[in-house]
């Protein structure tokens, strides 16, 4: 059987990978050059396992209480815009009105709940909040 120069780079190429697998750094000493731009397409794929799209558009919203940007969201959204009074009181309906979690969110539902509640209070302190709207899943 006649090996070609394709089928012996694909062989290297999954046995570094299979190395990589085995010792999570990155082997490249001693290999060819013309090898190392598709050793760093392996090792680069594997570091990109990002939940979050780069490329993702975002839109401006305001003030919101979760940014795209923030930790606890999982997408690339904003969530519950207050740059109203209105917006705020919706808000904290919205935010009561979950009986679990959301996908897009990383937390616990009563944090959720803390968090707009807080953001809120912080901008409008004329609106008043009750206690069972601190309480998740009351609607």
């Amino acid at each position: 059987m006649k090996l070609t120069k394709e089928r012996l780079e694909q062989i290297i190429i999954e046995e570094v990978q299979a190395i990589l697998d085995e010792k999570k750094k990155k082997v490249t000493r001693g290999l060819p050059t013309g090898l190392m731009p598709k050793i760093d397409f392996i090792t680069e794929k594997k570091k990109k396992k990002s939940k979050k799209k780069a490329s993702a558009k975002v839109r401006n919203r305001g003030t919101v209480v979760f940014s795209a940007k923030s930790s606890k969201v999982k997408d690339d959204k904003d969530h519950f815009p207050i740059n109203s009074a209105a917006q705020a009181r919706n808000a904290l309906a919205r935010a009561s009105q979950y009986s679990r979690v959301p996908k897009w969110y990383k937390g616990s539902l009563k944090s959720l709940v803390a968090a707009v509640q807080r953001k809120v209070k912080a901008k409008y302190k004329g609106i008043k909040t009750t206690k069972a709207s601190k309480k998740p899943g009351k609607g």
